[in-house]
């Protein structure tokens, strides 16, 4: 029987863009104090729930996520482009009201079309899917009977717990890992946005 795997799937912390309700896409927007705030909370928890190490984007603000939980719990961290956010092209910096008020029939394919790719160097779900799951898939491999910090971004995170581990598509809050087991080349969702009580 192969050893089970569990991956931590975890979005960076808070940005003022966050809070905004601005797309950011692959900006470089740090964390604000309270997302600075939140990942130490989080690397409370891990001290809870150890992990053997971290994996995360190379953004800036998943970046500085990471270190947060590096520095506190001593575990080895690398950092991946495949794990950015979606790039989101002249949709970024934008809020998702002004996007629809601009192109209203655009906007929606942009919640509902996975083939549909913003202007202007947009990435489309699709796309999105096809650079992140080979990492996430040889993570797991990789790391038999391992705890991983899978560290990202929305999208990343959403589809990870949605479209791998049979989750629904929800929104994912800043900063709460999701718990999801690999075994046997399957994935399966463990606790959505857990805060305690993880195996």
């Amino acid at each position: 029987m192969s050893a089970r795997t569990l991956l931590f799937v975890t979005r960076h912390g808070q940005t003022d863009a966050n809070l905004a309700k601005r797309v950011q896409g692959q900006g470089d927007a740090p964390l604000n104090a309270t997302g600075l705030a939140q990942a130490h909370e989080l690397a409370e928890w891990f001290r809870r729930h150890p992990v053997d190490r971290v994996v995360s984007s190379d953004l800036p603000r998943a970046r500085q996520t990471a270190e947060v939980l590096v520095a506190a719990l001593g575990v080895p961290a690398s950092y991946h482009p495949e794990l950015r956010a979606r790039r989101m092209g002249s949709y970024e910096d934008k809020t998702h009201a002004e996007i629809e008020a601009a192109d209203p029939a655009s906007f929606q394919r942009l919640k509902h079309d996975p083939a549909f790719a913003p202007p202007d160097g947009g990435e489309s779900t699709t796309q999105l899917m096809e650079r992140m799951v080979p990492l996430v898939r040889r993570v797991a491999e990789t790391h038999p009977g391992g705890r991983v910090v899978i560290l990202s971004h929305h999208k990343v995170c959403q589809m990870i717990i949605a479209e791998l581990a049979g989750g629904e598509m929800r929104p994912i809050p800043n900063a709460r890992p999701a718990v999801v087991a690999y075994e046997g080349g399957v994935f399966t969702l463990v606790a959505e946005h857990a805060s305690h009580g993880v195996a």
